[in-house]
């Protein structure tokens, strides 16, 4: 590396050096731009594969106990909710 470089000479080798710093965070971040608006190749609207077991539907678990809060109800053999949340 020359030792005695001239004022001009100075400038122009830091300018070279930012411009090369400038034009990859500017790559970088329209990248990241470019990402966020159009997704990662997927489609927001597709539904991902699942197993045969669900938890929805037919194949749902019974539910074994009421929910908490509930009264027994005579007339209709069930339970209800109290007065104030129906």
């Amino acid at each position: 590396m020359p030792q005695n470089l001239s004022r001009d000479e100075e400038r122009r080798g830091t300018r070279n050096i930012m411009m090369w710093g400038v034009a990859i965070v500017a790559i970088v971040f329209v990248a990241l731009i470019a990402i966020f608006f159009f997704g990662a190749g997927g489609s927001s609207n597709t539904k991902p594969e699942t197993s045969g077991q669900e938890n929805y539907g037919t194949n749902a678990p019974l539910e074994t106990a009421p929910p908490a809060g509930t009264k027994n109800d005579e007339t209709n053999g069930g339970t209800k909710l109290p007065e104030g949340q129906q």
